[in-house]
């Protein structure tokens, strides 16, 4: 049971983390890929959101850049 709420603090942390993104598309590409319980693969989230592969690769990407400003300034 320790493990499972471990688990559920780790998910509710990130989706925290996530609604902090301003742009809708960073929120939804990374909810997609790493929350939601479809387990979705990038092929299918770009299907989900109607853009190509490369642009949700590019999206992930800025929206991992945006989330690690956001860590560092939490740590400071």
């Amino acid at each position: 049971q320790e493990q499972l709420q471990g688990l559920l603090d780790n998910y509710n942390q990130a989706a925290e983390l996530i609604m902090k993104l301003e742009k809708s598309e960073h929120r939804q590409v990374l909810h997609l890929y790493y929350l939601d319980k479809s387990r979705l693969k990038w092929p299918d989230v770009a299907e989900r959101m109607g853009f190509s592969e490369q642009r949700i690769y590019q999206l992930h990407n800025e929206a991992i850049e945006i989330l690690e400003k956001i860590n560092r300034k939490i740590k400071d």
